[in-house]
């Protein structure tokens, strides 16, 4: 059972467009990890540090968020649980390991754990793209290099070219476009995620990629965990 469940408070309702595309992402989760550790370490009240924190935050759906955070806080209600209400932002593994930092007294330390396993991350998925760019550099050379001839002698426009080297890989837009949807919305279904990864491990290349990533991902997670005190 989640713990907003068990604390009597259900997640908040997220349209379509925020599970697709949450209003805050890894590189304002980092400064804002950081910043309320260093702050708490300090010696600083949790409800001030969520205020200077939060400004890390930018748009008014991230506002509204560090402010339910603020006003739980107020009202005495752990950190996790105001943060589990919010899982198109907060991961679960982010909600676990901030109730193990409540739990042992560690915080501070939690967070910058926190904040260094998201920079991390970042750096995974940088990496993960930089293996990606050649062969998918090679791979529109072949496709844009057969009609090429046609083009330069004329026989063809520049409309025709495009359509003629890109349209067969129309097709493999929309897969990937389509798996990347549903990648992202299976955070919230395990089943479509799971259907995802069946599919991006079937493409060469990509697939190898992925599960790199994803191997990268468990290990640092499992060391974050553990060194939170699960």
């Amino acid at each position: 059972m989640s713990h907003a469940a068990r604390s009597g408070r259900r997640p908040q309702r997220t349209h379509f467009w925020e599970r697709l595309v949450p209003p805050v992402g890894a590189k304002q989760l980092v400064p804002f990890y950081r910043q309320l550790a260093t702050m708490l370490e300090a010696g600083v009240p949790l409800l001030r540090s969520l205020d200077v924190a939060g400004r890390s935050f930018s748009g008014p759906s991230a506002a509204a968020i560090v402010a339910d955070l603020r006003t739980g806080a107020a009202s005495g209600i752990p950190l996790h649980e105001r943060m589990a209400c919010f899982p198109h932002v907060f991961r679960t593994l982010d909600v676990e390991m901030v109730r193990a930092g409540e739990d042992s007294g560690r915080l501070p330390a939690v967070l910058e754990d926190l904040a260094e396993l998201w920079q991390e991350r970042a750096g995974q998925r940088r990496l993960m793209v930089h293996e990606l760019t050649w062969p998918i550099i090679t791979l529109h050379a072949l496709f844009l290099l057969a009609p090429l001839p046609d083009a330069f002698l004329g026989r063809i426009g520049i409309g025709g070219y495009l359509v003629r080297g890109l349209g067969p890989l129309v097709p493999l837009y929309a897969l990937v476009l389509g798996t990347a949807v549903g990648l992202r919305l299976g955070r919230f279904s395990p089943a479509l995620r799971r259907g995802g990864f069946r599919v991006v491990h079937a493409v060469p290349v990509l697939g190898g990629a992925v599960r790199k990533l994803a191997v990268a991902r468990f290990v640092t997670a499992l060391e974050a965990l553990y060194e939170a005190g699960l």
